[in-house]
């Protein structure tokens, strides 16, 4: 009776290894699908649209659009390829939207040379503003002790698509190495008096492209100005000190000449002009 369960007992422990096993192995392929899934789609995409099947290119790009890793060039990519797609299928006005999300990412961007012509015409008069970014600053008073609340509001600008799905917050003060992170659009600060306040700012997008940026890492915006880096009050004391020494030895100089000039005069007879060069 008691080597019935015991029998059970380790049986059961290798099948739950096994499951153990089969569950991750369905994570990390998982995980690999969610990964590659921009890149399987964009493959579609442009085996369709070579293939002249619009419909099934159409809906390649747009799961595309909705992975949940892409870079920046392949959000590009999409939207070139679904506004060619859409052009083909009839659909003009959402292929003038998609072009005019692709001129805010990429203003100089040029369609390919299979792109139809009243396509390409299109492209060329479509708005070429650059998807930006607006940092909007408000300062408090300076309490007390000089400390003084600072906020910042992140403001997407010529966002024609609505592509902008969050924005990161890079921070820290000029002395410090690392930076610090927040994933919002507003922001608050406390700064000591004459401390500055380093940012950089990242819109994100779809799959977490990166759409547009405002300073970077090894250039950062600057608000406020340290201490140490105050230019120091200009004293002009020195300089004209200067200036009254330099006047008084000019004259004494100019004294001196006319003296002696004069002396020399007395003994000397006039004598016919020389012209020098001649």
């Amino acid at each position: 009776m008691t080597r019935g369960p015991t029998r059970l007992v380790r049986s059961a422990a290798p099948l739950s290894a096994r499951a153990v096993v089969v569950a991750l192995a369905g994570l990390v392929v998982g995980l690999l699908a969610v990964a590659s899934h921009a890149d399987a789609q964009l493959e579609t995409g442009r085996a369709a649209l070579a293939e002249a099947d619009f419909e099934r290119a159409e809906r390649a790009l747009s799961r595309a659009l909705s992975a949940d890793a892409i870079t920046r060039e392949e959000l590009e990519e999409i939207f070139e390829g679904r506004a060619m797609t859409r052009w083909a299928l009839g659909e003009e006005a959402g292929a003038i939207e998609d072009l005019r999300v692709l001129a805010s990412l990429a203003p100089r961007h040029a369609l390919p040379p299979e792109a139809p012509p009243a396509l390409a015409d299109a492209w060329s008069s479509v708005s070429r503003e650059p998807l930006d970014v607006r940092l909007a600053w408000d300062e408090d008073e300076p309490s007390v002790g000089g400390r003084r609340a600072v906020h910042l509001h992140v403001e997407p600008v010529d966002d024609v698509g609505g592509l902008v799905r969050g924005v990161r917050i890079h921070w820290r003060r000029p002395d410090e190495r690392g930076w610090l992170l927040r994933e919002a659009r507003d922001a608050d600060f406390t700064l000591a008096q004459g401390d500055a306040l380093e940012v950089w700012i990242e819109l994100v997008g779809p799959g977490g492209a990166v759409v547009a940026e405002e300073g970077a890492a090894g250039a950062p915006v600057v608000y406020g100005r340290r201490t140490s880096d105050e230019a120091a009050p200009h004293d002009d004391t020195l300089l004209w000190v200067g200036v009254g020494a330099g006047v008084a030895i000019l004259a004494i100089a100019i004294g001196v000449g006319v003296a002696v000039g004069t002396a020399g005069g007395d003994l000397t007879q006039p004598e016919a002009p020389v012209l020098v060069g001649f």
